[in-house]
Protein backbone atom coordinates (compact mmCIF):
# COMPACT_ATOMS: atom_id res chain seq x y z
CA UNK A 1 0.00 0.00 0.00
CA UNK A 2 1.66 3.42 -1.17
CA UNK A 3 0.28 5.43 1.85
CA UNK A 4 1.60 8.81 0.45
CA UNK A 5 -0.57 8.49 -2.40
CA UNK A 6 -3.62 7.52 -0.95
CA UNK A 7 -2.99 10.62 1.33
CA UNK A 8 -2.65 12.97 -1.57
CA UNK A 9 -5.86 11.60 -3.59
CA UNK A 10 -7.59 11.95 -0.22
CA UNK A 11 -6.51 15.50 0.22
CA UNK A 12 -7.51 16.03 -3.43
CA UNK A 13 -11.36 14.42 -2.62
CA UNK A 14 -11.43 16.51 -0.03
CA UNK A 15 -11.29 19.56 -1.48
CA UNK A 16 -13.53 18.85 -4.25
CA UNK A 17 -16.03 17.89 -1.36
CA UNK A 18 -15.32 21.14 0.02
CA UNK A 19 -16.00 23.11 -3.10
CA UNK A 20 -19.49 21.04 -3.50
CA UNK A 21 -20.27 21.93 -0.03
CA UNK A 22 -18.81 25.63 -0.63
CA UNK A 23 -21.29 25.69 -3.52
CA UNK A 24 -24.46 24.21 -2.21
CA UNK A 25 -24.16 26.56 0.75
CA UNK A 26 -25.69 29.69 -1.34
CA UNK A 27 -28.75 27.70 -1.98
CA UNK A 28 -31.70 26.76 -0.29
CA UNK A 29 -31.53 23.19 1.26
CA UNK A 30 -33.36 20.58 3.89
CA UNK A 31 -32.11 21.09 7.29
CA UNK A 32 -33.49 17.85 9.93
CA UNK A 33 -32.53 17.40 13.68
CA UNK A 34 -31.35 14.20 14.28
CA UNK A 35 -31.55 14.64 18.02
CA UNK A 36 -31.42 17.55 20.13
CA UNK A 37 -29.20 20.63 18.67
CA UNK A 38 -27.73 17.86 16.32
CA UNK A 39 -28.41 19.06 12.62
CA UNK A 40 -28.25 17.36 9.66
CA UNK A 41 -28.60 19.14 5.97
CA UNK A 42 -29.16 17.38 2.01
CA UNK A 43 -25.83 18.77 2.01
CA UNK A 44 -24.19 16.88 4.67
CA UNK A 45 -25.70 14.09 3.15
CA UNK A 46 -25.17 14.60 -0.56
CA UNK A 47 -21.15 15.33 0.51
CA UNK A 48 -21.24 12.20 2.11
CA UNK A 49 -22.04 10.14 -0.86
CA UNK A 50 -19.39 12.15 -2.70
CA UNK A 51 -17.04 10.68 -0.39
CA UNK A 52 -18.19 7.23 -0.12
CA UNK A 53 -17.96 7.27 -3.68
CA UNK A 54 -15.04 8.94 -4.62
CA UNK A 55 -12.99 6.99 -1.32
CA UNK A 56 -14.12 3.87 -2.50
CA UNK A 57 -12.06 4.37 -5.78
CA UNK A 58 -9.26 5.14 -3.60
CA UNK A 59 -8.86 1.81 -1.59
CA UNK A 60 -11.97 -0.20 -2.88
CA UNK A 61 -11.65 -2.86 0.27
CA UNK A 62 -12.39 -0.49 2.64
CA UNK A 63 -15.72 -0.01 4.61
CA UNK A 64 -17.33 3.10 5.92
CA UNK A 65 -18.13 4.69 9.26
CA UNK A 66 -19.68 7.93 8.30
CA UNK A 67 -21.46 10.04 10.61
CA UNK A 68 -24.67 10.07 8.25
CA UNK A 69 -24.97 6.18 7.90
CA UNK A 70 -23.57 5.78 4.65
CA UNK A 71 -21.78 2.50 3.40
CA UNK A 72 -20.64 -0.55 5.63
CA UNK A 73 -18.04 -0.96 8.59
CA UNK A 74 -15.69 -3.19 8.06
CA UNK A 75 -15.37 -5.61 11.34
CA UNK A 76 -11.29 -6.07 10.39
CA UNK A 77 -9.19 -4.17 7.92
CA UNK A 78 -9.68 -0.55 6.61
CA UNK A 79 -11.77 1.61 7.14
CA UNK A 80 -13.00 5.43 5.76
CA UNK A 81 -14.17 7.33 8.96
CA UNK A 82 -16.28 10.25 7.60
CA UNK A 83 -17.61 13.59 8.53
CA UNK A 84 -18.84 15.28 5.56
CA UNK A 85 -19.40 18.61 6.98
CA UNK A 86 -17.98 18.96 10.85
CA UNK A 87 -19.90 21.76 12.11
CA UNK A 88 -22.97 21.62 10.81
CA UNK A 89 -24.44 24.12 12.92
CA UNK A 90 -22.20 26.51 11.37
CA UNK A 91 -23.16 26.08 8.25
CA UNK A 92 -26.56 26.07 8.56
CA UNK A 93 -25.96 29.27 10.65
CA UNK A 94 -23.46 30.75 7.43
CA UNK A 95 -20.89 30.74 10.13
CA UNK A 96 -18.08 29.95 7.63
CA UNK A 97 -16.23 27.79 10.21
CA UNK A 98 -16.81 24.31 9.34
CA UNK A 99 -14.68 21.53 7.56
CA UNK A 100 -14.78 17.98 6.12
CA UNK A 101 -13.17 15.30 7.88
CA UNK A 102 -11.79 11.55 6.53
CA UNK A 103 -9.39 9.36 8.22
CA UNK A 104 -8.65 5.90 7.43
CA UNK A 105 -7.54 3.56 10.03
CA UNK A 106 -6.43 0.12 9.89
CA UNK A 107 -8.04 -2.54 12.64
CA UNK A 108 -8.56 0.80 14.57
CA UNK A 109 -5.33 2.22 14.08
CA UNK A 110 -5.15 5.63 12.59
CA UNK A 111 -3.26 5.57 9.40
CA UNK A 112 -4.09 8.79 7.68
CA UNK A 113 -6.37 11.73 8.46
CA UNK A 114 -7.16 15.05 6.08
CA UNK A 115 -9.18 18.01 7.42
CA UNK A 116 -10.63 20.48 4.62
CA UNK A 117 -11.54 23.90 5.66
CA UNK A 118 -13.14 24.93 2.71
CA UNK A 119 -14.07 28.78 3.02
CA UNK A 120 -9.97 29.35 4.06
CA UNK A 121 -8.43 27.22 1.66
CA UNK A 122 -6.47 25.31 4.43
CA UNK A 123 -6.88 21.68 3.98
CA UNK A 124 -4.70 19.89 7.05
CA UNK A 125 -3.53 16.01 6.28
CA UNK A 126 -1.40 13.80 8.19
CA UNK A 127 -0.23 10.04 7.36
CA UNK A 128 1.65 7.58 9.88
CA UNK A 129 5.22 7.77 8.63
CA UNK A 130 5.03 10.55 6.66
CA UNK A 131 4.27 13.75 8.36
CA UNK A 132 1.69 16.33 8.58
CA UNK A 133 1.33 18.71 5.39
CA UNK A 134 -0.64 22.69 5.49
CA UNK A 135 -1.77 22.75 1.58
CA UNK A 136 1.36 20.47 0.78
CA UNK A 137 3.53 22.05 2.69
CA UNK A 138 5.03 20.36 5.68
CA UNK A 139 3.54 21.60 9.47
CA UNK A 140 4.91 20.72 12.99
CA UNK A 141 4.28 21.09 16.48
CA UNK A 142 4.95 24.40 18.20
CA UNK A 143 7.92 24.60 19.81
CA UNK A 144 5.94 25.93 22.96
CA UNK A 145 7.35 23.81 26.28
CA UNK A 146 5.33 25.52 28.65
CA UNK A 147 1.81 25.08 29.17
CA UNK A 148 1.14 28.91 30.18
CA UNK A 149 2.97 30.38 26.64
CA UNK A 150 0.53 28.02 24.85
CA UNK A 151 -2.55 28.83 22.85
CA UNK A 152 -5.16 26.51 23.93
CA UNK A 153 -8.45 25.96 22.29
CA UNK A 154 -11.72 24.18 23.87
CA UNK A 155 -14.89 22.72 22.44
CA UNK A 156 -17.69 21.07 24.15
CA UNK A 157 -20.45 19.12 23.13
CA UNK A 158 -23.54 20.55 22.85
CA UNK A 159 -25.96 17.59 22.50
CA UNK A 160 -24.96 15.59 25.00
CA UNK A 161 -24.83 16.86 28.83
CA UNK A 162 -23.38 13.46 30.45
CA UNK A 163 -19.91 14.79 30.89
CA UNK A 164 -20.83 18.49 31.66
CA UNK A 165 -19.46 19.05 35.01
CA UNK A 166 -16.19 17.35 34.16
CA UNK A 167 -16.01 19.61 31.14
CA UNK A 168 -16.67 22.65 32.97
CA UNK A 169 -13.87 21.50 35.66
CA UNK A 170 -10.88 20.79 33.22
CA UNK A 171 -12.07 24.70 31.84
CA UNK A 172 -11.33 25.78 35.37
CA UNK A 173 -8.65 24.03 35.79
CA UNK A 174 -7.09 25.81 32.48
CA UNK A 175 -8.26 29.07 33.27
CA UNK A 176 -6.43 29.04 36.65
Amino acid sequence: MNLESILKQTDQLSREVGEYIVAKRKLAFRIDEKSFNNLVTEVDKAAEELFVVGLSKILPEAGFIAEEGSGEKNESGYNWIIDPIDGTTNFVHNVPLYCTSVGLSFNGEMLLGVINEPNGKECFSAAKGIGAFLNGTPIKVAACQQLSTALIATGFPYDDFARENGYFQVLRDFTH
